[in-house]
C-alpha cells in the first residue's frame, strides 16, 4: 500500500519514505574540508607576484 508521493505504508503501519533515508545516509558522508585560509594567502600572493612580473615586462 502506498499514500502518494512516494509514502509507503511499513509493516507497523506508519509511513515511511525513501528520500529520509538517503538524507541520514547521505548526513554520514564526509565531505571535504575547506582549504585553509593560509592556502589562499599563497594563492593570492602568487597571482600578485605573478601579475607584477607580466605588468614589468
Amino acid at each position: 500500500m502506498h499514500y502518494g508521493h512516494g509514502w509507503i505504508a511499513g509493516k507497523d503501519g506508519k509511513r515511511w519514505h525513501p528520500s529520509h533515508s538517503q538524507s541520514e545516509l547521505l548526513k554520514g558522508l564526509k565531505t571535504k574540508p575547506p582549504k585553509s585560509s593560509g592556502f589562499l594567502i599563497i594563492r593570492i600572493v602568487h597571482f600578485i607576484i605573478k601579475g607584477v612580473k607580466h605588468v614589468t615586462r
